[in-house]
């Protein structure tokens, strides 16, 4: 009868040494997602600041190309680099400067 029950134990004893390494595998596996999960939101959120950023350095972009190709900066560019005028104006160059 003894012996009956000492196998009985250890029946006990090897269930609950393998439910416990059920338990560990379980719990090491739920913390590696929790930790990947983590790990990807927070690659979300850098990400998302970057896209901020991006949008709005291009919106200066934007509005310097639109700047540069507009009539007031081509006509500036032709007067102040070319010495261009409009019909009925004069250039005058003042020689005393240089």
């Amino acid at each position: 009868m003894n012996n009956k029950q000492d196998k009985i134990s250890i029946k006990k004893r090897l269930f609950i040494i393998i439910g416990a390494v059920f338990f560990l595998v379980v719990v090491i596996n739920f913390y590696q997602g929790f930790y990947t999960l983590r790990e990807k939101n927070a690659e979300i959120e850098r990400l998302e600041e970057d896209i901020s950023q991006l949008q709005g350095e291009t919106k200066e972009v934007e509005k310097k190309l639109e700047y540069l190709e507009s009539e007031e900066y081509v006509e500036r560019m032709a007067r102040k680099q070319l010495g261009l005028v409009k019909e009925g104006e004069r250039l005058y160059i003042n020689i005393g400067e240089q």
